[in-house]
């Protein structure tokens, strides 16, 4: 089981360091996904703002996630109400500590965090990522569209 909490300053390289370790390992099994490195001066910024969580499991960081305001370009894009909606984002958990069930925790202690706010959550993958696409629905999550980005196309879930 994970906790999850605000991340601090001193977690900033945990978290850049984890995104390049993650990228790493998409990239080795051959998935498209880009998630990171994500910049040093990127993640201070999240954590500044209180849009940076760590998952913790025995006193160890093994995972992250950013969830922050739903961005009005994305609102209208989507349409979907921009108020009391967070965006939830860079879901990494450690490579070698996948397949526990930890993303799912992770993402779990936010909707409570969420619930807890009355805060509604938006959150984006792949049209072609099956995994994710199930593990979000089984997390309560609903479908509301696919939509083009770029040269592929994402699906865009909700959860209340």
């Amino acid at each position: 089981m994970i906790r999850a909490r605000q991340a601090e300053a001193s977690d900033s390289a945990f978290i850049h360091t984890l995104s390049v370790r993650v990228q790493e390992a998409l990239t080795h099994s051959g998935s498209l996904q880009q998630i990171g490195p994500i910049p040093p001066p990127i993640v201070a910024d999240y954590i500044r703002q209180g849009y940076a969580v760590v998952a913790e499991a025995a006193g160890e960081r093994v995972g992250s996630v950013f969830v922050e305001p739903l961005r009005a370009d994305q609102a209208a894009l989507w349409g979907i109400p921009q108020a009391d909606h967070r965006f939830l984002s860079r879901l990494m958990i450690e490579p070698s500590r996948r397949g526990q069930g930890w993303g799912g925790d992770l993402v779990r202690a936010v909707q409570r965090q969420c619930a807890a706010q009355g805060r509604r959550i938006v959150l984006d993958c792949w049209v072609g990522s099956v995994k994710l696409r199930r593990l979000y629905a089984g997390l309560g999550f609903v479908l509301h569209g696919e939509f083009d980005e770029d040269d592929y196309q994402i699906a865009v879930y909700l959860w209340s």
